[in-house]
Protein backbone atom coordinates (compact mmCIF):
# COMPACT_ATOMS: atom_id res chain seq x y z
CA UNK A 1 0.00 0.00 0.00
CA UNK A 2 1.30 3.16 -1.02
CA UNK A 3 0.11 7.35 -0.80
CA UNK A 4 0.28 8.36 -4.62
CA UNK A 5 -2.25 11.58 -4.55
CA UNK A 6 -3.11 13.54 -2.23
CA UNK A 7 -5.55 16.56 -2.27
CA UNK A 8 -8.43 19.10 -0.81
CA UNK A 9 -11.35 19.86 -1.84
CA UNK A 10 -12.89 22.06 0.91
CA UNK A 11 -10.68 24.13 3.54
CA UNK A 12 -12.98 26.89 5.66
CA UNK A 13 -11.80 28.26 9.38
CA UNK A 14 -13.70 30.88 11.42
CA UNK A 15 -13.42 32.39 15.22
CA UNK A 16 -16.56 33.51 16.95
CA UNK A 17 -16.22 36.97 18.20
CA UNK A 18 -18.03 36.87 21.27
CA UNK A 19 -16.76 33.31 22.45
CA UNK A 20 -14.40 32.97 25.28
CA UNK A 21 -11.80 29.91 24.05
CA UNK A 22 -11.89 27.38 26.44
CA UNK A 23 -11.08 23.40 24.43
CA UNK A 24 -9.81 22.12 21.49
CA UNK A 25 -11.07 19.03 19.47
CA UNK A 26 -9.67 16.96 16.78
CA UNK A 27 -11.49 14.92 14.79
CA UNK A 28 -10.95 12.95 11.14
CA UNK A 29 -13.84 11.36 9.66
CA UNK A 30 -13.65 9.60 6.66
CA UNK A 31 -16.68 10.35 4.34
CA UNK A 32 -16.36 7.70 1.47
CA UNK A 33 -13.90 4.89 0.23
CA UNK A 34 -14.24 4.40 -3.61
CA UNK A 35 -12.31 1.85 -5.50
CA UNK A 36 -10.61 2.81 -8.83
CA UNK A 37 -8.46 2.26 -11.34
CA UNK A 38 -5.62 4.82 -11.87
CA UNK A 39 -5.91 6.58 -15.63
CA UNK A 40 -1.70 7.31 -16.23
CA UNK A 41 -0.47 4.15 -13.67
CA UNK A 42 -3.44 1.66 -14.97
CA UNK A 43 -3.12 -0.02 -11.45
CA UNK A 44 -5.92 -0.64 -8.84
CA UNK A 45 -6.02 2.15 -6.31
CA UNK A 46 -8.44 3.34 -3.76
CA UNK A 47 -9.82 7.02 -3.11
CA UNK A 48 -10.34 7.60 0.54
CA UNK A 49 -12.42 11.11 1.01
CA UNK A 50 -11.79 12.55 4.56
CA UNK A 51 -12.59 15.42 6.97
CA UNK A 52 -10.29 16.84 9.19
CA UNK A 53 -11.50 19.35 11.73
CA UNK A 54 -10.02 21.89 14.83
CA UNK A 55 -13.11 22.55 16.64
CA UNK A 56 -12.93 25.34 19.85
CA UNK A 57 -14.92 25.10 22.12
CA UNK A 58 -15.96 28.32 24.24
CA UNK A 59 -17.46 28.01 27.92
CA UNK A 60 -20.82 27.99 26.64
CA UNK A 61 -20.65 24.10 25.49
CA UNK A 62 -23.57 25.50 22.74
CA UNK A 63 -21.31 27.81 21.38
CA UNK A 64 -18.21 26.80 19.43
CA UNK A 65 -15.84 29.23 19.53
CA UNK A 66 -14.33 28.37 16.19
CA UNK A 67 -13.72 25.59 13.53
CA UNK A 68 -10.97 24.87 11.16
CA UNK A 69 -12.09 22.57 8.49
CA UNK A 70 -10.11 20.51 5.95
CA UNK A 71 -12.24 18.13 3.39
CA UNK A 72 -9.94 16.02 0.72
CA UNK A 73 -9.33 13.02 -0.69
CA UNK A 74 -6.05 10.54 -0.47
CA UNK A 75 -5.02 8.16 -3.35
CA UNK A 76 -3.51 4.69 -2.77
CA UNK A 77 -1.92 2.07 -4.82
CA UNK A 78 -2.80 -1.56 -3.37
CA UNK A 79 -2.96 -4.62 -4.16
CA UNK A 80 -6.25 -6.63 -4.86
CA UNK A 81 -6.52 -8.57 -1.87
CA UNK A 82 -5.88 -5.35 -0.12
CA UNK A 83 -8.44 -3.26 -1.78
CA UNK A 84 -11.20 -6.28 -1.51
CA UNK A 85 -10.20 -6.18 2.25
CA UNK A 86 -10.33 -2.51 2.77
CA UNK A 87 -13.99 -2.92 0.62
CA UNK A 88 -15.80 -5.07 2.71
CA UNK A 89 -14.39 -2.90 5.86
CA UNK A 90 -15.97 0.12 4.33
CA UNK A 91 -19.65 -1.70 3.98
CA UNK A 92 -19.57 -2.18 7.90
CA UNK A 93 -18.25 1.72 7.91
CA UNK A 94 -14.90 -0.21 9.39
CA UNK A 95 -11.05 0.21 8.20
CA UNK A 96 -8.76 -2.16 8.92
CA UNK A 97 -6.33 -1.39 11.55
CA UNK A 98 -2.91 -1.68 9.07
CA UNK A 99 -5.18 0.95 6.65
CA UNK A 100 -6.80 3.30 9.25
CA UNK A 101 -3.32 4.17 11.65
CA UNK A 102 -1.31 4.91 8.67
CA UNK A 103 -3.80 6.93 6.65
CA UNK A 104 -5.01 8.79 9.85
CA UNK A 105 -1.35 9.57 10.78
CA UNK A 106 -0.95 11.30 6.60
CA UNK A 107 -4.06 12.85 7.04
CA UNK A 108 -2.67 14.37 10.63
CA UNK A 109 0.87 15.64 9.05
CA UNK A 110 -0.37 17.09 6.03
CA UNK A 111 -3.75 18.90 7.92
CA UNK A 112 -2.05 19.84 11.21
CA UNK A 113 0.83 22.04 9.55
CA UNK A 114 -2.53 24.08 7.68
CA UNK A 115 -4.53 24.14 10.52
CA UNK A 116 -1.15 25.90 12.56
CA UNK A 117 -1.14 28.51 9.61
CA UNK A 118 -4.68 29.26 9.62
CA UNK A 119 -4.76 29.11 12.99
CA UNK A 120 -2.21 31.86 13.09
CA UNK A 121 -4.17 34.14 10.27
CA UNK A 122 -7.29 33.76 12.36
CA UNK A 123 -5.70 34.26 16.47
CA UNK A 124 -6.41 30.87 17.29
CA UNK A 125 -4.61 28.90 19.76
CA UNK A 126 -2.66 26.13 18.24
CA UNK A 127 -4.00 22.92 18.26
CA UNK A 128 -1.20 20.98 18.59
CA UNK A 129 2.27 22.25 21.45
CA UNK A 130 4.97 23.80 19.79
CA UNK A 131 8.36 23.25 20.95
CA UNK A 132 9.76 26.16 23.83
CA UNK A 133 12.35 26.96 24.77
CA UNK A 134 13.47 27.65 28.82
CA UNK A 135 16.20 29.16 30.03
CA UNK A 136 18.46 26.60 31.72
CA UNK A 137 19.10 27.10 35.97
CA UNK A 138 22.21 28.26 36.83
CA UNK A 139 24.45 25.69 39.30
CA UNK A 140 26.86 28.32 40.27
CA UNK A 141 26.11 31.34 41.91
CA UNK A 142 28.49 34.51 40.74
CA UNK A 143 29.42 36.14 43.68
Amino acid sequence: MQIIGFSFSKISGYKSKKAKLNQTNINIDFLDIQEEESQVLKIPTVRVSFMFTVSYEGEDKNLKAGEILYEGDIVISATESEIKDISKAWKKKELPTGFRVPIFNFILQRCSIKALNMEEDLQLPTHIPLPTLRPQKSEEKVN
